[in-house]
């Protein structure tokens, strides 16, 4: 069955060769199959519009402070990740992923 949730269908669009531009489905849907889905495509979050306006502004408020705040990768101006010369704090120099 196809969902019934326009949110759902967009999130392959940015899903693909445009990273790390974050994707955020933002719906009036909270039904657990577009949450699982829709992360499933890629999206990096998931919100429920809350009913009435001053929910609306906070829940906004939240969001953008997050986005603003949060660490992102490192990319070069085509959108592929710039690889670090150091080995990082997490065990390991981080390498290319190939996938054929």
């Amino acid at each position: 069955m196809i969902s019934s949730n326009p949110a759902i269908f967009i999130v392959p669009c940015f899903s693909i060769g445009i990273h790390p531009i974050p994707t955020i489905v933002f719906t009036n849907s909270s039904d657990p199959d577009d949450i699982n889905k829709s992360y499933l495509l890629g999206a990096n979050a998931f919100h429920t519009k809350p009913i009435g306006m001053a929910g609306l502004c906070q829940m906004l408020k939240k969001i953008y402070a997050y986005w603003m705040d949060v660490d992102l990768p490192n990319i070069d101006k085509n959108g592929n990740l710039k690889f670090a010369a150091s080995d990082g704090k997490l065990g390991g120099k981080m390498h290319p992923v190939v996938i054929a």
